[in-house]
C-alpha cells in the first residue's frame, strides 16, 4: 500500500535566530503539512521568497528547493499559479548543493510553451502552454521512470538514467512572480 502524504495546511516559517550580526537565518523555510515538515531553502536572495496568505510566492529571479528526507521515490504534487510574466522552470533528480542550472531534468513550465530539457541537453517541447490561473503539476520519480503531469494531462513520461533525488527545484523565469500554494508527496515505494 501507498503512503499518502496529504497537505492539510500549507505554511511557511523563517528560520530563527542565529546569533550571528545577521540576526537571522533567511534561507531556511518549513513548510508544514499536517504532521510532515518539508524542508525549503531559498537559493537565491532572501528577499525572491516571500510568505503569502495561501503559500510561497517566488518573485522574479527566485530559486527555491523543497527536500523531502530520505524519500527519493516519490509523487510530488504543487499547486502553482502564475501570477506575472511567462512561469518557471522545475529541476527534477538534481540537488541544491553548488545547484547547477545545466544539471538533472528541468521542466520549463510557461505559458508561452513547455517543454523538458533531458539529462543530455536534449530539449523535447511539449503541445501544452501553463495556464495563469492554479494548476496541479505532478512529478512522479520512481527507480528510472519519470512522468510530469499538469492538471489531468500527462505531459511527458520516459526512462531516465540520473538517480532520483530529495529535491524539487523551482526557479521563476525572467520577470515572472509564482506562487505555489500547496506542496504533497506520496511515497511510491511504501509497502
Amino acid at each position: 500500500m501507498r503512503t499518502l502524504v496529504a497537505v492539510l495546511l500549507f505554511c511557511a516559517l523563517l528560520a530563527g535566530c542565529t546569533g550571528g550580526t545577521a540576526g537571522f537565518i533567511y534561507d531556511r523555510v518549513d513548510i508544514v503539512s499536517g504532521r510532515d515538515v518539508y524542508h525549503g531553502t531559498i537559493l537565491s536572495n532572501y528577499k525572491d521568497v516571500e510568505k503569502s496568505e495561501k503559500g510561497l510566492i517566488l518573485k522574479p529571479g527566485a530559486r527555491f528547493a523543497i527536500k523531502t528526507d530520505q524519500l527519493t521515490q516519490t509523487i510530488g504534487q504543487f499547486d502553482v499559479a502564475i501570477l506575472a510574466g511567462d512561469g518557471m522552470n522545475v529541476y527534477l533528480r538534481t540537488v541544491a548543493d553548488k545547484f547547477d542550472t545545466t544539471k538533472g531534468i528541468a521542466f520549463r513550465y510557461a505559458t508561452n510553451g513547455c517543454s523538458v530539457r533531458e539529462s543530455d541537453g536534449t530539449v523535447v517541447p511539449l503541445q501544452y502552454n501553463a495556464e495563469n490561473d492554479q494548476q496541479t503539476l505532478s512529478f512522479y520519480n520512481e527507480s528510472n521512470l519519470l512522468s510530469i503531469q499538469a492538471g489531468c494531462k500527462r505531459l511527458y513520461e520516459e526512462q531516465c538514467s540520473l538517480p532520483e533525488t530529495e529535491y524539487t527545484i523551482f526557479e521563476t523565469l525572467p520577470g515572472s512572480t509564482v506562487e505555489i500554494r500547496s506542496a504533497a508527496y506520496f511515497d511510491t515505494n511504501a509497502n
